[in-house]
């Protein structure tokens, strides 16, 4: 059977073992990135957060859980744990190895305006203090803060 293929394809068949396992190992591993992503969504389950290959950390809508998700659908663990105004930075989270913790920010404008949209297509509410400019500014400045203090990269992602 693999001599008709080469001689259809024109391709000398490798001769090893195992290849197809590979591929599937590799399969697997994607679906085990994104089931353990999927349940440490938003910060839960924060006693696995060992586990993760790194950990993006940001204030509300600043992309850090679809980030998790593109990179899940890559093999890779990532978990996202909101920086909350008024809250201190998880436990967890400090216990970890810096290189595995990533600060996601954007500018207060552009923050502002996603919020805002947010807000809009779940309710009529006003949460001024959600989307408010000032309180966004400070937000994403004891954000910056908190990053900087325990040596987190920071992204901007406007």
């Amino acid at each position: 059977m693999l001599r008709a293929l080469d001689d259809q394809l024109g391709v000398v068949p490798h001769g090893r073992a195992g290849l197809s396992y590979d591929l599937r190992k590799e399969h697997f591993d994607r679906i085990d990135a994104v089931d353990f992503t999927l349940a440490h969504d938003d910060g839960l389950r924060m006693e696995g957060l060992h586990l993760a290959d790194v950990v993006l950390v940001g204030v509300s809508r600043v992309a850090k859980s679809v980030t998790c998700s593109y990179l899940a659908a890559r093999g890779i663990r990532a978990v996202d744990v909101p920086l909350v105004p008024g809250q201190k930075v998880p436990a967890e989270l400090l216990k970890l190895d810096a290189k595995k913790v990533v600060g996601l920010t954007m500018n207060a404008k552009r923050l502002v305006s996603i919020r805002e949209a947010r807000l809009r297509r779940l309710s009529n509410a006003q949460v001024p203090t959600y989307v408010g400019d000032q309180q966004i500014i400070e937000e994403l400045r004891d954000a910056r803060a908190a990053m900087s203090r325990h040596k987190w990269p920071c992204i901007d992602v406007s």
